[in-house]
């Protein structure tokens, strides 16, 4: 059909279907008595004729007889509307006929003319009117079948509800959402079967809210399939205010929001553990039974536990801890038997137990716990474990786990290293020997306090100098080769030194200097140990 705006018409082509002569005559000239439309006339006598005109689709309007010596104009109306022709259609009949008229549009016709009352201006207005009419209806009927596609292919629910709840209208991704296996089966039931009871009232709020505001209001709840199975789900919801082609009700987009909602808690676990290795890391000063209540408090978040414990291994056997309190006395073979299984198959290990309360009032429940050991040295050195995830545990609660402990135990190695390295500084700088560490090629870069006392020389006097400081003069040029030739092949060199003090006095000094290897096993350092032995030697000389 020709496109038309209501600003320009161009020419109009009409076809009349009568098998009258005159009357095509009679309307040929009528039209050219029209001057807006520019209408173009033609003209076929019969019913056939007609369809197949139609068929062709090369007119903008079609004025019809009623009767046609081989049918109907009607029945050819209907056909036509049937078949899908858009283009308006007019009736003609000789007399004004009630009947006729209402038959005429209960088919579909765009107008009722009488014809011996058309002239121009007359059938200009319902062609007019006709073709403005027929695109109105075309634009609305394309409007509508792009919100019926957009409803339809839309990967969230739409459903709409009457006042009362009772489901009205749904599209196919609510009856793939509910379990249904086709729409129609949730049609007639009332909403609230598919919301979980604890959360209706909050729902069904959200619902009242919308007559006091005509925004669209959106909540979020727990759904429930027909065949049970339940989910997390967000619905926007709207009021569809009454309207003659449907009745008042509520719009409502549903989606299911599991993904988003397993994503959010990723998120939220991944900054619980984030923000428990941080002050993990920072604990190496506090007390070890701080750090692993610490630990325990984080698995116990970080896999959606109730109880955590850890089994410290000692040579008693070991002794646990738990957290938040201590479990009731009928779970303690429980746990031993845990830590006993792993003792012996040291790995992670996932297991349910059927425990039965002490009350026996309380029927038996399932315990699900999930443990692991740290290895040191190749022994079991801690076993650490959460349990009452009513879901059970997963691979996801697993790498949760062994983070934070891993987390824990670097935390305690760095402790313990740290509490060794201070204990040993603590004998060097108090040690009654002196401690001399060189580099590669002898220069000084530590000396303990001994060091001081016995040679008389500051550590700063020291640093950045070589043990030639302390040279008396009384050694041989072969004396000091035999030593680098010994301390540079990796071996130790063991002797006594005539050194000399920084106040010029002579004394002996009974040595040790000892390589020292990297991990590429090269000489990076060398460690010179002595104790000044001129009262021995004085001894030993009044004696001979």
């Amino acid at each position: 059909m020709t496109g038309f705006s209501s600003l320009s018409w161009p020419k109009v082509k009409i076809l009349l279907i009568d098998d009258d002569e005159d009357d095509f005559l009679i309307t040929k000239e009528i039209c050219a008595e029209i001057e807006g439309l520019k209408p173009e006339l033609d003209w076929v006598s019969t019913y056939a004729e007609g369809r197949e005109a139609i068929k062709r689709q090369a007119h903008d309007v079609y004025l019809i007889d009623h009767r046609l010596p081989d049918g109907s104009g009607i029945d050819l109306l209907r056909e036509a509307n049937e078949a899908g022709f858009k283009a308006p259609m007019i009736i003609l009949t000789g007399l004004g006929d009630h009947e006729v008229d209402l038959q005429a549009m209960a088919a579909g016709a765009a107008d009722f003319l009488v014809k011996s009352q058309i002239n121009a201006s007359l059938l200009e207005r319902s062609i007019r009117y006709s073709i403005e009419r027929s695109r109105n209806l075309h634009a609305l009927h394309e409007s509508e079948e792009r919100y019926r596609i957009l409803v339809e292919t839309s990967p969230d629910a739409v459903v709409f509800i009457d006042p009362t709840g009772r489901i009205l209208f749904c599209n196919k991704q609510s009856s793939t959402l509910l379990d249904a296996e086709r729409p129609d089966i949730l049609l007639g039931r009332l909403i609230k079967e598919f919301i979980v009871p604890e959360d209706w009232n909050k729902f069904q709020e959200t619902l009242n809210s919308l007559f006091e505001s005509n925004a669209v209001k959106t909540v979020e709840f727990t759904m429930i399939s027909l065949t049970g199975r339940q989910f997390p789900a967000e619905a926007s919801i709207n009021q569809i205010p009454e309207h003659k082609s449907y009745p008042r009700g509520i719009i409502i987009v549903i989606r299911d929001i599991t993904e988003r909602k397993l994503a959010e808690s990723a998120l939220r676990i991944e900054e619980t553990r984030t923000r428990a290795l941080l002050m993990l890391s920072q604990m190496t000063n506090r007390a070890e039974s701080e750090i692993f209540n610490y630990t325990l408090e984080y698995a116990v978040a970080l896999t959606k536990s109730t109880r955590a414990f850890l089994f410290q291994t000692n040579n008693n056997g070991g002794s646990f801890i738990f957290w938040p309190e201590i479990p009731q006395n009928s779970l303690a073979s429980i746990y031993k038997s845990l830590v006993e299984e792993i003792k012996n198959n040291p790995k992670i290990t996932t297991k349910t137990f059927i425990h039965t309360d002490s009350n026996p009032g309380l029927p038996p429940k399932e315990l699900s716990f999930l443990c692991l050991p740290i290895i040191d040295s190749g022994n079991v050195a801690i076993i650490i474990g959460v349990n009452g995830n009513t879901n059970g545990y997963s691979q996801f609660e697993e790498r949760q786990l062994a983070v934070i402990a891993d987390g824990m135990w670097k935390t305690i190695q760095r402790k313990r290293s740290d509490e060794a390295v201070r204990k040993l500084t603590l004998a060097v700088e108090q040690a009654a020997d002196h401690l001399i560490v060189t580099d590669k090629n002898g220069v000084i870069e530590y000396v303990n306090p001994a060091f001081e006392k016995i040679t008389g020389y500051s550590k700063s006097e020291a640093l950045g100098k070589t043990p030639r400081i302390l040279k008396s003069g009384l050694h041989t040029p072969e004396f000091y080769k035999d030593l680098w030739d010994t301390i540079l092949s990796g071996s130790v060199f063991r002797t006594v030194f005539i050194n000399k003090r920084k106040n010029g006095e002579i004394y002996y000094q009974e040595e040790t200097i000892t390589p020292i290897f990297d991990s590429s096993n090269q000489i990076t350092h060398f460690l010179s140990t002595g104790r000044d032995i001129t009262e021995r030697k004085k001894a030993e000389e009044a004696l001979q």
